[in-house]
């Protein structure tokens, strides 16, 4: 099993501690992409965004506040999802950072001899 690296980020609104996978394996990938194209392979629709978005943070959102969500209906998205809007916003933004970084994010985890430095 490889080392897995986490980041830990605070909400603006309530102050909740998340802790985030820094990066996803290629299995996390293809269930947020499989959630993403379950109703249609040609097309996206709103509720395969919504789903794709719960599988997303199940795969990367590790904990908040301290807690895995376990024993909740949902898990860690109930702890996501039952947070103060503004909360759960940015949370799911920084989620869709780590599950599709932007080549700059990418540049930026590499070291001078172009080896990635994440583990993941």
């Amino acid at each position: 099993m490889p080392d897995i690296t986490t980041h830990t980020i605070t909400t603006p609104v309530n102050k909740h501690k998340v802790v985030l996978k820094s990066s996803i394996t290629g299995f996390d990938d293809e269930a947020i992409n499989t959630a993403l194209f379950s109703d249609d392979p040609q097309s996206v629709t709103g509720k395969s965004l919504a789903e794709s978005m719960r599988e997303s943070i199940k795969r990367i959102v590790v904990s908040v506040d301290g807690s895995d969500g376990e024993g909740r209906p949902l898990g860690i998205v109930d702890l996501v999802y039952n947070m103060a809007v503004r909360d759960c916003k940015f949370v799911k933004d920084e989620v869709e950072k780590v599950a599709n970084p932007t080549e700059e994010e990418v540049a930026e985890k590499k070291d001078d001899s172009g080896k990635s430095t994440e583990t993941s």
